[in-house]
Formats: C-alpha cells, sequence, structure tokens
C-alpha cells in the first residue's frame, strides 16, 4: 500500500513538474549573409567566365552556356535594380580568358582597388566559374523472374562562383551558389553501360536554375529567418506571457516578463529571464538575449 501510495505521489510530482514548462516553435530573424556597413552601394560586376573558351565545338551545347550566363546576369542586374541602396554597374560581360568550373586565384587587391576606383564602385563583384551537369543515380529492381531492370534517375545541376571584393581589395564574401532539379528517368541498357542526357536539350532547365541561383545569390545581402524551437515556462504566473509568445507579440510578452524578472521570488524571476531571453531571440534583439540568458 505505502508502494501505491509513493508511486502516485511520484506520478502526481512529475505530472505537475511537465506541466509547468512547454516547446514553442517560432521564427527567429537572421542577419545578412553579405552584411554591406555602407548604404547605398554601388556594386560592380565582371563576369570573368570565359564561355567562348569552352572546351567543346558543338554549337547547340554552347548556346546553352551563353543563354544561362546572360541570364544570370540579367537576374543579378533585375534584383539589384529593383533596391534603391544599390547601383549595379555592368563592367564587364564578358572578360577573356578561361571557362572554369572552380575558384581561380584570387585577383590582387591593387587590381581591384583600381577597377573600384576607375568605375567608382564600392565593391566588386566577380562571376568565376559555371558549370552545369547531370547527375546520375540507377535504381535497380528484382523482377519476379529473378531478372534485374535498372533505371537511371537523372538530376541537372547548375554551379556558379562569385567572389565579392572591397574597394581596399579585401575578399568580402567569396562563396559556390547552386540549384538543381529532377530532370528524367530513363532506362539503363546494362549495369556497365549508361548513356546520358543530352546537355543542348537541357537549355530551358539550365536558364531556369541559373536565373535562381542569382536570386539565391542576392538574397545573402538581406535579412533572413529560421525556426526554432524552445522550452518556455508557463504556469499562472506566465498565463499571459503564454498567450503573447505563442501569438509572436514579443512586445508585449518582453513588457510583461521584464518586472517580473527582477522579482525577489527567486522561482519567478529565473524563469522569467529564461522566457525573456527567448522573447529577445525571436525579436531579434541579440545582446539582449545573451544578457538574459546567462540570468
Amino acid at each position: 500500500m505505502r508502494n501505491i501510495i509513493t508511486l502516485n505521489v511520484f506520478l502526481t510530482a512529475c505530472f505537475v513538474c511537465t506541466s509547468c514548462s512547454k516547446y514553442i516553435s517560432y521564427t527567429v530573424p537572421t542577419p545578412p549573409e553579405i552584411e554591406i556597413q555602407n548604404i547605398p552601394c554601388r556594386i560592380g560586376f565582371i563576369n570573368q567566365y570565359d564561355y567562348t573558351s569552352l572546351p567543346f565545338d558543338n554549337d547547340d551545347k554552347k548556346k546553352v552556356y551563353i543563354d544561362a550566363i546572360k541570364q544570370l546576369l540579367t537576374s543579378l542586374e533585375t534584383f539589384f535594380m529593383e533596391d534603391e541602396n544599390f547601383k549595379f554597374l555592368l563592367i564587364d560581360s564578358l572578360k577573356k580568358g578561361h571557362a572554369l568550373t572552380n575558384f581561380p586565384a584570387q585577383i590582387n587587391a591593387d587590381k581591384v582597388v583600381s577597377f573600384c576606383d576607375s568605375a567608382s564602385i564600392d565593391l566588386l563583384l566577380m562571376l568565376d566559374f559555371f558549370h552545369p551537369a547531370f547527375l546520375i543515380e540507377t535504381d535497380v529492381e528484382e523482377d519476379d523472374d529473378g531478372s534485374k531492370s535498372r533505371t537511371n534517375n537523372v538530376d541537372l545541376l547548375v554551379e556558379a562562383g562569385f567572389t565579392l571584393y572591397g574597394r581596399t581589395g579585401n575578399v568580402h564574401d567569396r562563396s559556390k551558389a547552386s540549384s538543381s532539379k529532377f530532370y528524367q528517368s530513363r532506362p539503363a541498357l546494362v549495369s556497365f553501360v549508361s548513356i546520358g542526357p543530352s546537355m543542348n536539350k537541357a537549355g530551358k532547365e539550365v536558364k531556369l536554375l541559373s536565373k535562381e541561383i542569382g536570386e539565391d545569390y542576392i538574397e545573402k545581402f538581406y535579412p533572413g529567418t529560421r525556426q526554432a524551437m524552445d522550452k518556455i515556462f508557463i504556469g499562472e504566473a506566465f498565463k499571459k506571457v503564454e498567450i503573447y509568445m505563442k501569438n509572436d507579440n514579443w512586445d508585449e510578452a518582453i513588457e510583461l516578463l521584464l518586472p517580473m524578472a527582477n522579482s525577489k521570488d527567486s522561482k519567478i524571476s529565473k524563469k522569467a529571464s529564461h522566457n525573456l531571453s527567448i522573447a529577445y531571440k525571436a525579436s531579434g534583439n541579440t545582446s539582449a538575449y545573451e544578457y538574459w540568458k546567462k540570468k
């Protein structure tokens, strides 16, 4: 009998403890991946991916690359021009050199400074490389008669490399952008023979992915968001606070929590400080979040 009573007390205590807190999902603002100190900003662009030096002679395939590069440039120019904080200047749409598939060595700082001074720009954006490719994965299925059939599932991947230089020649950002999509499924002839799709027939898809790459790169200049999940304390003392936090009314929650966090009741103040740190995190106030997190 004593064991049953003890167990009931234990379970009741567990229920009370777990009911004093709950997890909430909320959106957290994130800073731009590429932070610009001085706004408005003049950005100069140079394409040093030389599509006239591609290592093949197929004119239809070359056109796929050329159209894709032009689409990427148009995408960058269009989105930058829509924001009055940026001035996009095309310095060179085709710098003679190489059609690279990966990053080259960085440009000499003095050369970058010269570009920036001559064009009166604050930042120099370079397209360093461009690379469309098919990715093939083979699925093998065994038939009822014991024979095996193979199917090649093909994805189309487009990659591009960008380097953003500051006017003093420093590298502000160097990153690879990519976009992909399912392209087709086709039977594989035999296990050791794989006939891939033709790039010269994928012009429409490569252009679309190039446009997406331009859009994705532009997003690096702007704040974003991410989803987060954290525990908050609830209960009678936090009844209104819980409602505000569940509905993303962070300013109202902070207004209620601040006096509670300074309460003489240590249990209340500790829980309020925790909730306050979450509210500041969700509102994008990183310094206040760090402060109350340590309380």
